[in-house]
């Protein structure tokens, strides 16, 4: 159970990052 808690953060932490990206390219655009 506590492998895939771990796990389970690391995805949270890998989308927030993806969505941060494309939030920085948005405002390049702009």
């Amino acid at each position: 159970v506590q492998k895939r808690r771990i796990y389970d953060i690391t995805n949270v932490l890998e989308g927030i990052g993806l969505i941060e990206k494309q939030l920085k390219n948005r405002i390049r655009w702009k």
